[in-house]
């Protein structure tokens, strides 16, 4: 059987590996190593710039990091709600956006629907 994969974007990614170390810790704050690199598998300035911009986004703060901008040592950060809840917030916006896409597009096909019909009677 296949696993059916789904794109993720860098920022994703980054994401689904904080919450992973998230559950396994006690606290909200996670580090993470260059060893850990593999597995979130995106290269280690991908890593970086994507921390900077999530971090930018009120993801989580950095409060440990590396003077020279890179992982020869680990950095360390505090996660912030929006990261921990982003998988179930992001699912509750494409079930919203759902709603309230069929709230409108029944009515109005229905509607184009009615005024085929009424256009082929006459």
């Amino acid at each position: 059987m296949k696993s059916k994969k789904s794109y993720q974007s860098t920022e994703e990614k980054l994401i689904k590996f904080l919450i992973g170390k998230y559950d396994k810790s006690s606290t909200n704050e996670v580090s993470i190593s260059q060893h850990e690199l593999p597995e979130i598998g995106l290269a280690e300035q991908e890593v970086i710039r994507t921390i900077y911009l999530l971090k930018e986004d009120g993801m989580f703060d950095v409060f440990h990091q590396s003077p020279h901008n890179d992982f020869s040592v680990f950095w360390k950060l505090t996660l912030k709600p929006r990261c921990v809840h982003y998988f179930e917030d992001k699912s509750k916006e494409q079930h919203k956006e759902l709603k309230e896409w069929l709230w409108w597009g029944i009515p109005t096909a229905l509607s184009i629907g009615a005024l085929v019909v009424a256009i082929i009677a006459l």
